[in-house]
């Protein structure tokens, strides 16, 4: 039988703790749509995000009863291509 010293130990080892409000806002989109293997994943694809963004991604496609994984992955696709788009006139402005 493990002691209750032993169950916390691997709980607290277990536990993440994000160091950031961007890392906690993903950590909270992990526990709530995906599963903690995406974390990684979902940092990385909203690494050019302001927090407001993702959370309004996040909360757009928490509201979507169909499926809400999909339309946060849209969204993410959607705001990539925005933010491609605004950076390209001034890539094009260097070069002249």
């Amino acid at each position: 039988m493990r002691s209750l010293g032993d169950s916390l130990q691997t709980f607290l080892e277990n536990k993440k703790n994000p160091t950031s409000q961007r890392a906690h806002l993903v950590q909270t989109i992990c526990d709530t749509l995906f599963s903690d293997k995406d974390f990684k994943k979902i940092l990385g694809q909203t690494r050019q995000f302001t927090v407001d963004e993702i959370r309004d991604i996040f909360d757009q496609a928490r509201s979507w009863n169909v499926n809400p994984k999909a339309l946060f992955w849209k969204l993410v696709r959607e705001k990539q291509r925005t933010i491609k788009e605004q950076l390209k006139p001034s890539d094009q402005s260097s070069n002249v």
